[in-house]
């Protein structure tokens, strides 16, 4: 039987140093991801299941292996005992974020595309060093821009915007801002 680790990305690696980064961040800070190098190198991994079923059945193991770090891997194995969902700390989940990021989808609709609290998403776009809040491309089309800014000019409140549009509140709230309208005071309807 061949051994899955001569077919790993990482065999004969120049720097194997960048599996073995210290993850700590300052207290009450989300860190960039230290291991950006070592999961760049998992990202295309042809064996990379192989090691982290390998690395999970050896928790005593340390280092970044299978696409996760030390932290994400014990993560799993207690969602695992837990029967909990684990899809959204697999490294196809990573390329998902990546592409629901680059196709331009706010926190909430990453999160729930991958099956993840949108707190997981906002830290992992913070620690990749993605503004937070800020989508990669502007969806919205220029109809809907001017739609907006119609109702804007209504006098209508974020909320009222929301649900006219069919978009959230955060994105109201963002666009509002991005073209710099402040925000309308909600107005008293006479019965």
């Amino acid at each position: 039987m061949k051994n899955w680790r001569l077919d790993a990305a990482c065999f004969g690696i120049e720097d194997p140093e960048i599996f073995w980064k210290d993850e700590r961040g300052a207290p009450g800070r989300v860190p960039r991801d230290p291991n950006a190098e070592a999961r760049a190198v998992c990202h295309g991994c042809p064996v990379v299941n192989e090691c982290l079923g390998w690395y999970m059945a050896h928790p005593d193991e340390q280092g970044f292996a299978g696409g996760l770090s030390e932290r994400e891997r014990g993560i799993l194995r207690r969602r695992l005992e837990r029967g909990k969902p684990v899809e959204h700390l697999t490294v196809g989940a990573e390329e998902d974020r990546e592409e629901l990021y680059r196709e331009g989808l706010s926190d909430p609709e990453i999160a729930k595309a991958v099956g993840c609290d949108f707190r997981t998403i906002r830290e992992w776009r913070i620690r990749r060093g993605y503004k937070s809040n800020v989508p990669a491309v502007e969806r919205t089309s220029v109809d809907e821009h001017a739609r907006r800014d119609e109702l804007w000019n209504a006098g209508l409140t974020d909320r009222q915007i929301s649900e006219a549009s069919g978009a959230t509140l955060g994105t109201i709230k963002a666009w509002r801002r991005r073209r710099g309208h402040t925000a309308h005071s909600p107005k008293k309807v006479s019965v």
